[in-house]
């Protein structure tokens, strides 16, 4: 039989301090030294899930050795990325961590062409600079906005969480600038209906009929997720118009996102007077299949329609 290799050993007994949560403080922190970048990251996870947040001084020292020796030790940032994870969840003032992380750059070898790999560590650490409360945080992060995809989206996290008027500003100027991933936009818009829910309706609501599809659904899925009344007559308003497909099920999908009787009672009627729709809104509507009492409106709309189609979809879709 054959022997485990040094690096399962050490992982092996890495997880064996959750069945002792006492011992974490004392025996994690040389874990977190380990010269191999996958325990280094499993510790500074398992350290976010234990709640261990009295080793922040432990995590924030980790960071410098490991980004010493970053592209041979610890290719696709792995431990570098669960390091500031950890730091960010427990809010800790890790200044030099994060200003560190937010210049690194690390290009890596994949199929014969290079990839950049530490955008999402960039992002992470603007995030962490801005929860410290730095004075000149929206200045460190803007040239994010004008980096790779997952530094953008981290940026856009990072600047609504400041919190501040400008950042509402900031916001809305990318999403009118353009960018070109539409997840990006997407993050945009609900950033700004966090920041300011009811000034930042309209403003995305213009983008249900932006001529560009992925952008379209972006902003309808951002509206979902506010559950705000005010985005019922906006989302029913949208279906009014002349829409392509993928636009129209992300419409339906918010309009069941917002949890309200009215929306559902809206989709119900839908389904019953627009045979397109049918199929869709059963699709959306089964985001809440735990929901008994829905389920049973759904299955009652259903056997007065009597259409064996979606019978078969209801029960696929609904499947629990």
């Amino acid at each position: 039989m054959a022997k485990p290799n040094p690096l399962d050993r050490r992982l092996a007994a890495l997880y064996s301090l959750e069945e002792e949560p006492s011992s974490i403080a004392g025996k994690l922190p040389a874990f977190l030294r380990d010269k191999s970048n996958i325990v280094v990251a499993k510790a500074a996870n398992m350290a976010v899930r234990m709640e261990a947040s009295g080793l922040v001084s432990e995590l924030a020292q980790a960071f410098p050795p490991m980004l010493q020796r970053a592209a041979e030790s610890d290719p696709g940032c792995v431990a570098l990325i669960a390091i500031v994870k950890a730091l960010v969840t427990f809010d800790a003032a890790a200044a030099e961590v994060y200003f560190a992380g937010l210049r690194h750059v690390q290009w890596e070898a994949s199929y014969g062409k290079s990839v950049e790999v530490a955008g999402e560590l960039r992002g992470l650490c603007a995030r962490g600079i801005v929860r410290m409360g730095h004075p000149e945080a929206l200045l460190e992060i803007l040239p994010l906005l004008a980096d790779s995809l997952a530094a953008r989206i981290g940026a856009v996290r990072a600047i609504a969480e400041t919190g501040k008027p400008e950042a509402e500003l900031l916001l809305r100027l990318h999403v009118i600038r353009g960018d070109s991933d539409a997840e990006v936009v997407g993050e945009c818009f609900t950033a700004l209906l966090g920041l300011s829910p009811r000034r930042s309706l309209a403003f995305v609501a213009e983008y249900l009929a932006s001529g560009n599809d992925e952008v379209a659904e972006m902003a309808a899925l951002a509206l979902g997720e506010t559950r705000m009344t005010e985005a019922l007559p906006v989302l029913r308003e949208a279906l009014q118009r002349k829409l392509s497909e993928p636009v129209r099920r992300a419409v339906l999908m918010a309009l069941s996102m917002l949890r309200r009787d009215e929306a559902f009672e809206y989709l119900l009627t839908l389904m019953e007077r627009q045979e397109q729709d049918a199929a869709a809104v059963i699709a959306a509507l089964a985001i809440h299949k735990g929901d008994a009492a829905l389920r049973e409106r759904v299955a009652g709309k259903l056997r007065r329609l009597d259409r064996a189609r979606l019978s078969e979809l209801f029960e696929r879709e609904w499947r629990a």
